[in-house]
């Protein structure tokens, strides 16, 4: 599965240590959708965008792996935005458990619930990017 193993502590700590990749994954995304929408509504080209910001602070796997799916509206699924709904639903249910705040992974729990919910779901959660752009009548 992957090269690099890391025991991060006792049973069911792996769990956690899933999610909260997936919490970080879900954020890169869901902004990356934010500012690529955000681009073309005030006139700069997304792809413009995507080569000025890489390579800088705005360097991520997400820009790195999706973004230009994202620009073409290629949303075959690596990873279902079905299934990242469900790791941020276990985040936010965790979260709630152990009282530790999610304020970003709540809102992007909303989100993908919403793609799931108008059937997106079988997409990648890079598809996030259809409802900001349903939200900016793109």
């Amino acid at each position: 599965m992957g090269g690099n193993v890391v025991r991060v502590g006792d049973t069911g700590a792996g769990q956690v240590a899933k999610v909260c990749n997936n919490m970080i994954a879900a954020a890169e995304v869901s902004v990356l959708a934010e500012a690529l929408v955000f681009a073309e509504k005030a006139g700069i080209s997304q792809r413009n965008l995507v080569e000025a910001i890489r390579g800088g602070a705005a360097q991520t796997w997400a820009l790195d792996n999706r973004a230009e799916g994202m620009i073409e509206g290629e949303f075959d699924p690596g990873f279902f935005a079905s299934y990242m709904y469900k790791d941020l639903r276990i985040a936010t249910d965790d979260g709630e458990e152990y009282g530790a705040p999610l304020l970003i992974s709540s809102t992007n729990h909303e989100l993908f619930k919403s793609l799931d919910e108008q059937g997106r779901g079988d997409l990648d959660f890079s598809a996030v990017m259809t409802l900001y752009e349903d939200l900016a009548g793109l």
